[in-house]
């Protein structure tokens, strides 16, 4: 009886443990794609001729949005945020055209 206990605990815990790995899987895509999402919306509207991103809410909405999902610890996150603040201040269309 002993080992039955013990083999169906062992079973019983790798299932949990991959359910657990599955649905972190599933929430850090959600957060990619949430990322990526924003990221796109951002870039697309920044360089949308016609509209003055200095006054759009929208605008500096997203840029918040994209700054709240990235993660300080990425590598990346310095350059990536000095590009995301580089974009926000350029007014021009063609300058926008570089930064993006």
């Amino acid at each position: 009886v002993g080992l039955t206990v013990f083999f169906s605990w062992r079973n019983a815990n790798k299932t949990l443990r991959s359910a657990h790995t599955l649905k972190i899987a599933e929430m850090r895509q959600s957060w990619i794609n949430s990322l990526r999402d924003a990221m796109s919306e951002f870039q697309s509207y920044g360089v949308t001729p016609g509209v003055s991103q200095s006054t759009e809410r929208k605008f500096y909405e997203l840029g918040t949005r994209i700054e709240l999902l990235m993660n300080p610890k990425d590598p990346d996150y310095d350059e990536l945020h000095k590009c995301l603040y580089q974009f926000l201040a350029v007014n021009d269309l063609n300058g926008k055209y570089s930064a993006n």
